[in-house]
Formats: C-alpha cells, sequence, structure tokens
C-alpha cells in the first residue's frame, strides 16, 4: 500500500487543495517509511 492510499483511509488525515493529504495529528504531509505510529482505521475505511 502506498503511503497516501494508507493516509486517505486513516481517520486522522486532512485534505487541503494547496498541499493535498496530510497528516492531522502532527500537520504535515506524510514521512514515515514503512509504518505510522499515529495510525487509527476506522471511519473512514469503511466509507
Amino acid at each position: 500500500m502506498l503511503v497516501i492510499d494508507h493516509c486517505r483511509i486513516c481517520d486522522h488525515s486532512k485534505q487541503d487543495v494547496a498541499i493535498g493529504t496530510y497528516c492531522g495529528v502532527n500537520n504535515k504531509k506524510p514521512a514515515f517509511r514503512h509504518r505510522c505510529v499515529n495510525k487509527r482505521f476506522g471511519l473512514k475505511m469503511l466509507e
């Protein structure tokens, strides 16, 4: 799974027209290599 796909289904993710998908925990673009320690799958994963 690509980082951006991983983030799209995370409940912490946010989207902005100018910067795209970013993390709602630290307000930064995804920067992890293998696994995000802040991930939370729930409601967005069910959509």
